[in-house]
């Protein structure tokens, strides 16, 4: 019998089989590190242009970005739809967060809207055990940064005057809640609609060359849900004051305020 002959492959082959691999270990390992430090990056240009640390500085910041994990949200995705409770504050890097409220048949009720640059939830710094039962949902596609609140408050405690920031920043959501709550309660649906989309042009809104443009995507049933009304009652108002000039949307929810002061007056006029 003939011995039996074993194909051999060149013995360079499997020497180029660990090259190959090792190159493509090395690649993946470079890929993992470009991430995180683009992650890294992306939570420090979200604190810096948050509204809750305004002027800080850059060791607090680097202080607070250590805390901090970031995390993506598909548009109507709910955060931390398993803990939505948690004590976090959440800062929003790019996207839109929606502040709601669901009722005991599901159905969601819109409170507000949250923009880049906005963090929500700071009410949960408070020792308080009870967390207020709000839920937050991605208005559209969402960067968020998370800020767990104990070692945040250790951070606050650390440094008092950063406090004077949060103490700030509630005190301008305690006014415009107070302005929302009085133009809810006086004055027909159209003047409670024009101090609506006046409130949101002062949170929201850009200034441009024909107008103040909201940021965020309001749509009808967006407005409809914050003023407690039908879609087709607030259709009727929206295209009142779109025939007057006053506003202008297109079909992707985005509404640029052609004449702001026309709105302002007409919210706090007397019919």
């Amino acid at each position: 019998m003939h011995p039996a002959v074993v194909s051999q492959a060149p013995s360079g082959a499997p020497q180029q089989t660990g090259a190959s691999e090792n190159s493509r270990e090395a690649h993946m390992a470079t890929s993992r590190t470009d991430s995180i430090h683009s992650q890294v990056q992306l939570v420090e240009r979200a604190l810096r242009w948050s509204d809750l640390c305004t002027g800080w500085d850059d060791e607090h910041i680097a202080a607070v970005r250590e805390i901090a994990r970031l995390d993506t949200y598909d548009r109507g995705m709910q955060v931390m739809p398993h803990d939505p409770r948690r004590r976090e504050l959440w800062m929003v890097a790019s996207g839109c967060l929606e502040i709601s409220r669901v009722s005991p048949s599901g159905r969601r009720f819109m409170i507000g809207l949250a923009g880049a640059g906005m963090t929500v939830a700071v009410v949960r710094l408070l020792d308080e055990e009870d967390v207020l039962p709000f839920d937050y949902f991605a208005h559209d596609d969402s960067v968020v940064v998370h800020l767990p609140c104990q070692p945040l408050r250790q951070i606050l405690d650390a440094a008092p005057i950063l406090w004077r920031n949060v103490a700030q920043l509630m005190l301008s959501r305690y006014r415009d809640n107070l302005i929302v709550r009085s133009d809810l309660a006086l004055g027909s649906l159209a003047q409670r609609t024009a101090a609506m989309l006046v409130t949101l042009a002062r949170m929201h809104g850009v200034e441009s060359e024909g107008g103040v443009i909201l940021k965020v995507r309001v749509s009808q049933g967006d407005l409809a849900s914050m003023l407690g009304v039908t879609r087709q009652s607030m259709n009727k108002e929206l295209r009142a004051f779109q025939e007057r000039g006053w506003i202008e949307s297109d079909s992707y929810s985005r509404i640029t305020i052609r004449r702001l002061q026309a709105l302002k007056e007409y919210a706090t006029s007397l019919h």
